[in-house]
């Protein structure tokens, strides 16, 4: 055992009720010791065994009563990050005592940092985690989230190809006739392609960059092909060449604008699934920096939630969102929090327990005072958005792949054309010859073809899944659904409707008409603001059952309603209700309400007089296609599984008719993200299939994430995939077309290798000397469009094909 003692603390503390109700959260962790708190201060003592318990498990445990801890955040640049090292860079930076959470990008190789100051600093942080081996590059000027202006980069792309389509056809054109440029034709053709590499500059700049560092990737074959033609053909038309026949500025001209052209347009097409990301999140961000009701000096003022404290108190009245983390110290209402446990049920909230609420739920009826313990950014629904937030676009692994092979080609290509420059130059004694066979061989094995034989498919197959109700939020998403092995679904919204339905009336002894019951029932419901008081009064509604005015009306919090009939006192409520009122009932329906429990419905009862003759059977019911679709995919040899915050009656209930191989019930959202990434540290690839904001956080760690269209905004930003039309049949029609999209891809990229390593030697004059074979700049810029229009045409037939 390694005991620890760290000093934190604790805000919103306000009476002794408030320390037992962590004491009891903190017991409930493996490895907790003791802790001890000063009251007045919120300074406090905890001591954990490390190796079963940490810093981060005491925050959680803290959080989840209802308050919070004194923190600071940082962010750090890496100077790398790939992918598999993720786990590590986390797994050593939580290890430094007194880090409380750390969340890695590999994308933008940012780390979050959250620490205790009262243990270390920022500098002590960085100091240790450098200690460790961890590549830290400082402190980046930019926070995650931000994005390029996307109509600027399409308006540049696009002039870009258009530029280079022009130039490319007027070469081609002229070729055909024999007609040679004068000098303002060749003035106007440098200035368009310079232009073209103007408006693709950064691709450009991105590849050269790279050969700098030793690291060439695609771009930087670009950068050569496009600077080494564009350079060639300005010294040419400036006279500072002496052209072979049959050779003009106009060939290098065309291969510089074509290439950058073609290229441009490919990766935008890459780039536009990637900023798409992230538009909605910070729309829902903004909901909580809105305005609430603080108590003020015995009066009422209204606040921006930005400026509110933790320590303040808010009034939150029926059908409001509450603004804030906090706790209730004084009044009574039901909260939905089912955006955070996915239960649609209310809970029932009170003063006297000091229960915790959480901004972003709504108080369906009842009035709260609410002591403020977290507010916007400390919130846990900011929490949950911030995390989503750090779930970035990958690249396909297929496209990583080509992206490692370009690198290797590029030294290849570079070695060739320099070579062939000095056999032609120094051997052969041909300078015209030398320089546009070595333009050439980089003009010909510009990766064209290569750039946009992924991106094109993804593109296409993206169009071909919206028509099918499959809106695509990452690229990679359609390689990844290969790897998949096994689908987690929620409960509440995604496997069922999501909704209370009134599923039965069981009538006790046969002693009243069913009608005449519904009639009593509705009646006294009709008064509530209860989410099953509304689904019972519509049922009513449905059938025709009036309902009759109420003499008298009681409602018991977290028990039930009371009301009187022409003198008739009716209850409708769950067994304490009963036993409040003194209204017997015999043991059969005990029974049925254990048994009702068990199908994952509700029980409630119904009382006329002094005696129970009935009880309603309320709950949610199962989409009408997800037996299928679990039978489809099972079919496929996935594993599936059901994942909730619902009760473990009601989950094993839904588990056990699906014929699901796992159910995990009663998770927190933070809960379910860990057991997804448990699952996949072992080795698993998780699909999670979710609905609400309590999903969020396991869809975004999920290697694979899918969210329902009518679902929380939250959820849709951290889905990979939405399901538009909110069916569970349309996951079955993803795999398919997942297969046919890998297959396309493997086709595009196939052919854009076996195009350069043919035509490579062609280019580099291999058999000029022998068969006069020779292929000008314009014509190496000619067949790179072919190959392009060739991925293209062979990416579109994704349209035609019935899946």
């Amino acid at each position: 055992m390694v005991l620890v003692k760290e000093r934190i603390r604790v805000i919103g503390l306000d009476c002794p009720t408030c320390v037992y109700s962590i004491q009891r959260n903190l017991r409930k962790l493996k490895g907790f010791y003791n802790i001890e708190v000063d009251l007045s201060s919120g300074d406090a003592i905890v001591e954990y065994d490390s190796e079963k318990c940490s810093l981060r498990d005491v925050y959680r445990a803290i959080r989840d009563a209802g308050y919070d801890l004194v923190k600071e955040r940082m962010l750090l640049a890496l100077y790398e990050l790939d992918e598999s090292e993720v786990s590590a860079v986390e797994s050593k930076i939580s290890g430094i005592t007194g880090v409380i959470e750390c969340h890695a990008s590999p994308v933008t190789r940012l780390v979050s940092i959250t620490y205790n100051p009262l243990s270390i600093n920022g500098s002590e942080v960085v100091s240790r985690a450098k200690s460790l081996g961890i590549g830290i590059a400082g402190f980046p000027q930019e926070v995650l989230g931000k994005e390029r202006g996307e109509r600027s980069l399409f308006l540049r792309r696009l002039a870009a190809f258009s530029i280079g389509l022009f130039i490319v056809l007027y070469a081609a054109i002229g070729m055909y006739y024999g007609l040679l440029p004068h000098y303002e034709g060749e003035l106007l053709l440098a200035s368009l392609a310079i232009v073209a590499v103007i408006m693709g500059f950064d691709i450009v700049a991105k590849g050269i960059a790279a050969l700098f560092r030793l690291s060439p990737t695609m771009d930087s074959l670009i950068a050569l092909s496009v600077s080494t033609t564009l350079i060639t053909g300005i010294a040419g038309a400036l006279g500072f060449i002496e052209w072979r026949e049959g050779l003009h500025s106009t060939s290098f001209f065309e291969a510089s604008a074509g290439v950058i052209g073609f290229v441009g347009l490919g990766k935008y097409l890459e780039e536009r699934l990637r900023r798409r990301a992230l538009r909605s999140l910070e729309g829902l961000a903004k909901t909580l920096y809105g305005k609430a009701r603080v108590i003020e000096d015995g009066g009422v003022r209204e606040k921006d939630v930005s400026t509110i404290s933790p320590g303040e108190v808010v009034e939150v009245k029926a059908g409001e969102i509450i603004p804030v983390d906090g706790v209730v110290i004084d009044g009574w209402g039901y909260v939905d929090e089912s955006s955070f446990t996915g239960e649609p049920m209310p809970k029932f909230k009170k003063a006297d327990s000091r229960d915790p609420v959480l901004a972003g739920s709504i108080l369906t009826s009842g009035y709260l005072k609410i002591r403020v313990t977290r507010a916007t950014r400390d919130t846990v629904l900011y929490h949950i958005i911030e995390t989503v937030r750090e779930a970035q676009f990958y690249k396909p692994k297929v496209m990583r792949v080509a992206d490692r092979v370009v690198g290797l080609l590029t030294w290849v290509v570079i070695a060739i054309a320099v070579l062939t420059l000095s056999y032609w130059w120094f051997i052969v004694s041909e300078p015209t010859l030398a320089l546009m066979f070595s333009a050439t061989v980089l003009a010909i094995a510009c990766p064209c073809a290569l750039g946009i034989a992924i991106p094109m498919v993804v593109s296409i197959a993206v169009l071909r899944a919206a028509r099918s109700g499959l809106l695509i939020r990452r690229g990679d998403v359609f390689e990844r659904a290969a790897e998949v092995s096994i689908v987690l679904f929620d409960k509440t919204g995604t496997l069922t409707i999501g909704r209370h339905f009134i599923k039965d009336l069981h009538l006790i002894e046969g002693s009243i008409d069913e009608e005449q019951l519904f009639h009593y029932a509705c009646s006294v419901e009709s008064r509530s603001e209860h989410p099953i008081s509304k689904a019972l009064v519509n049922y009513c509604v449905e059938k025709g059952i009036k309902m009759e005015n109420l003499s008298d009306f009681i409602h018991l919090p977290g028990m039930g309603v009371v009301g009187f009939i022409k003198g008739i006192r009716v209850a409708v409520g769950n067994l304490e209700l009963m036993e409040r009122l003194n209204i017997s009932y015999s043991d059969g329906v005990i029974e049925l309400v254990k048994e009702i429990g068990s199908r994952g419905s509700t029980a409630v009862l119904i009382a006329v007089e002094n005696r129970v003759l009935g009880v309603l059977e309320v709950g949610d019911t199962l989409r009408s296609d997800a037996k299928s679709a679990i039978e489809e995919l099972k079919m496929h040899g996935l594993k599936t599984g059901i994942v909730s915050g619902d009760t473990n009656e009601s989950v094993s209930y839904y588990s056990k008719i699906l014929d699901l191989d796992l159910a995990f019930p009663e998770l927190k959202p933070e809960e379910k993200a860990e057991l997804v990434k448990n699952m996949q540290d072992k080795g698993e690839r998780v699909m999670f299939v979710g609905d609400g904001v309590n999903d969020a956080l396991a869809i975004s760690s999920s290697f694979l994430g899918v969210a329902f269209g009518s679902g929380s905004e939250i959820s849709r930003e951290s889905g990979d995939l939405v399901l538009t039309k909110n069916k569970l049949v349309d996951l079955v029609l993803f795999f398919k077309l997942s297969r046919i999209v890998r297959r396309k891809s493997i086709e595009n990229l196939a052919w854009a290798f076996i195009y350069n390593a043919i035509l490579i030697p062609v280019a580099a004059g291999l058999f000029y000397t022998s068969y006069g074979i020779i292929i000008k700049p314009e014509a190496a810029a000619l067949a790179m469009v072919l190959s392009d229009i060739s991925v293209i045409l062979n990416a579109m037939t994704l349209l035609a094909k019935k899946i």
